[in-house]
């Protein structure tokens, strides 16, 4: 169990600047490792070009809410939060170059195509959103509406309690009312991941296990002397410990 989560760890830090504290071990480990069998390196393509692979990624997932909506039986997924005070399915769901929510950043989706889409979105701060969002209910055929709030599943309890307050009173009892709780909407939505993503997950994965190939090599470790303080460094940088007592990891 310690050496995934350690695999897990290792595969998070690549893109982090921590991720030069194992070019030494990357070095002996390419030298070391002439077998194609073996696990190999490989190398992050740039930032810029890593915000397309995730933009593509992420536009492929929100492709599929529409068949997610008429799956679970809904009309309509509402989330709204503000600036630093994200609802928890934002993160899988904003742009690779975006930090947070802008302002009062709104969300529609839609199972069936309305006033030209199936998702609306708005970044504002006044009461013109809710209007906005009141006349695309109006001309689409809306019963249901899916939000965040579940009490027990974080992944569907995203919604803040004064938001969703303000939503109750800004809609008004007739839209109000056709407020849901889906609480797997948004579980499915958080777990399912395009097969496009198969590529570059393996490639982590191998990058992973060429570090574990390396820092848990004879070449790094000698049983019986070798202390974790060798490993001090990457430590600092995963907030991770892992501590061998009695010959037992």
């Amino acid at each position: 169990m310690k050496l995934l989560c350690l695999a897990v760890l290792q595969t998070l830090v690549l893109a982090s600047p921590c991720a030069s504290l194992l070019l030494p071990l990357q070095a002996q480990s390419s030298q070391a490792q002439s077998s194609k069998s073996s696990p190999q390196y490989v190398s992050l393509p740039p930032l810029r070009e890593q915000a397309i692979l995730q933009d593509g990624w992420t536009a492929e997932r929100l492709a599929q809410v529409p068949s997610l909506l008429r799956k679970h039986g809904v009309d309509a997924w509402l989330m709204s939060q503000k600036e630093y005070a994200e609802d928890t399915v934002f993160w899988s769901q904003k742009s690779a170059k975006q930090f947070s929510a802008r302002r009062r950043t709104t969300k529609l989706f839609l199972a069936e195509p309305t006033l030209g889409g199936t998702y609306h979105s708005w970044v504002d701060n006044t009461p013109a959103v809710w209007k906005n969002l009141v006349e695309v209910l109006e001309a689409g055929t809306v019963s249901s509406i899916a939000v965040n709030v579940d009490a027990d599943i974080a992944f569907s309890s995203g919604l803040h309690a004064g938001e969703y307050a303000l939503i109750v009173q800004q809609l008004g009892p007739e839209w109000s009312e056709k407020l849901v709780n889906v609480p797997m909407l948004g579980v499915e939505f958080v777990a399912t991941q395009p097969e496009s993503k198969l590529e570059w997950y393996r490639k982590l994965q191998e990058t992973a296990w060429a570090m574990i190939s390396g820092a848990f090599s004879e070449r790094v470790i000698t049983p019986g002397k070798t202390s974790t303080e060798v490993w001090h460094g990457i430590h600092t940088c995963w907030r991770a410990s892992f501590n061998c007592e009695a010959g037992r990891c």
